[in-house]
């Protein structure tokens, strides 16, 4: 018995779209997306005794988390505080910083956890915007 690999295809992956099953390895719950305002504020102790401050770029963001990019690094499994580049958001998030790495400008990648699911008013900044942005839940 000749195996219909068309109708098995479609079966296993969905709509055919000619390039076989999709297997996604991104294990994420909550999906990414772009930073459109990408100011903000991280604090840290960076050197263990003294509080830094430093401001960094969002390059996407999530509800568990985000990527930023920052001329300083704080060290992986250490807790930082996040705040938002305008003064219309007041608040801070309690981060961990899950892993650092250096970039070809010098700069360091870091990706975040947050400690508690991102609230609304600092996720729509993020990601649409200030003018987008509802200010009804506090940090």
């Amino acid at each position: 018995m000749k195996r219909d690999r068309v109708s098995h295809r479609q079966v296993v992956s969905g709509q055919r779209r000619g390039h076989g099953p999709h297997i996604s390895l991104d294990r994420r719950i909550h999906a990414r997306r772009p930073a459109v305002d990408y100011r903000i504020w991280v604090g840290g102790w960076a050197s263990g005794r003294e509080f830094t401050t430093i401001a960094a770029r969002v390059e996407n963001i999530s509800r568990g988390g985000l990527r930023i990019v920052a001329p300083l690094a704080f060290a992986e499994g250490e807790d930082v505080w996040l705040r938002l580049g305008c003064p219309e958001h007041d608040g801070c998030l309690r981060a961990e910083v899950l892993q650092v790495l250096a970039a070809e400008s010098g700069d360091h990648c870091m990706r975040l956890r947050f400690e508690a699911e991102c609230p609304d008013s600092f996720f729509e900044i993020v990601t649409e915007g200030l003018e987008s942005a509802r200010f009804d839940d506090t940090l």
